[in-house]
This record gives structure tokens, C-alpha cells and sequence, in this order.
């Protein structure tokens, strides 16, 4: 099977200006659009931005936010749609837009994160957790016609 990544990044910034880099992208037939159009997300939010640092609102805005989500894909640096998604981040970069990119690998310490912009939020971040479904009071065992005894050791 190999080995594979969760994938989240986000591009975002002015409305029109988004727009305008996502047409282009698309005009050009950018393989990022093509090859994750699945998995691409293109949204507008109102955004409280804030200042860096002490945390009082700076200005509040309508922003676009290209969003993509992938999850257990394999994630190698010389496939080509990694490279299509990495270039399209650049060119975010380029025009001055905003980008958070956060790949989290099997291991437990493979994590890359990457950020950049003018007003780059940090939405992205990553934790790390052990959940458990059971519910030794609510157990439901279908299939299972074993008595529902529990054994102190």
C-alpha cells in the first residue's frame, strides 16, 4: 500500500483577488485544478484579522479561501501533482496572497508545515489524541451472543 499523508492547505485572501488567481490557474489548465478538483474546496468567509502578537482585532474582511483536503494519500515530493500543488502555493506567494500548507505522515514526528503572506491566520494546526469508541457501560457487540460479563484481573 505505501506510505501516506493527511493533507490540509488553504489559499486565501481578497475576493477579487483570489478570483482572479484561481480563473488564470484554471485558464491555463494548472494540473493542481485538475488533479485535486475532488478534493478542492473554493469558499467565502468573513475574517477577523488580527494583530500578531496581542491578539486585538485589527480589521474584519470578506475573504476567498481555496481549501484542500486530502486524506491517506501518498504525498512524494517528485510526483507531479505534488509539485503542481507546491507551484500553485509559490505563485499564491507571488501575488501576495496568504497559504497554510500542513502534511501529516504516518509517523508520529513526519509533520511539515509551511505559512506565508501578508495576513497568514495560522488556521492550520495539528493534534494529536487517543480516542476510544468504547463505552464499557453502552457496549454493543453485534453479532456477539456472549454474555456481557466483565472479569477483574
Amino acid at each position: 500500500m505505501g506510505y501516506t499523508s493527511d493533507i490540509r492547505s488553504l489559499i486565501y485572501g481578497d475576493p477579487d483577488a483570489v478570483g482572479a488567481f484561481v480563473a488564470r490557474h484554471k485558464l491555463e489548465g494548472h494540473l493542481a485544478f485538475t488533479a485535486f478538483a475532488e478534493n478542492i474546496r473554493i469558499y467565502d468567509r468573513l475574517c477577523h484579522y488580527y494583530y500578531h502578537g496581542i491578539g486585538r482585532l485589527q480589521s474584519a474582511a470578506r475573504i476567498t479561501i481555496i481549501d484542500l483536503k486530502l486524506d491517506c494519500v501518498k504525498w512524494y515530493s517528485d510526483s507531479d501533482n505534488v509539485c503542481a500543488w507546491e507551484r500553485l502555493i509559490r505563485d499564491a506567494d507571488a501575488v501576495g496572497l496568504n497559504y497554510e500548507f500542513l502534511r501529516l505522515g504516518e509517523e508520529s514526528t513526519d509533520m511539515n508545515r509551511e505559512f506565508g503572506g501578508p495576513d497568514v491566520q495560522g488556521w492550520l494546526a495539528y493534534h494529536v489524541e487517543i480516542v476510544s469508541h468504547v463505552d464499557t457501560h453502552t457496549m454493543e457487540c453485534p453479532n456477539d451472543t456472549t454474555d456481557d460479563t466483565s472479569t477483574e484481573i
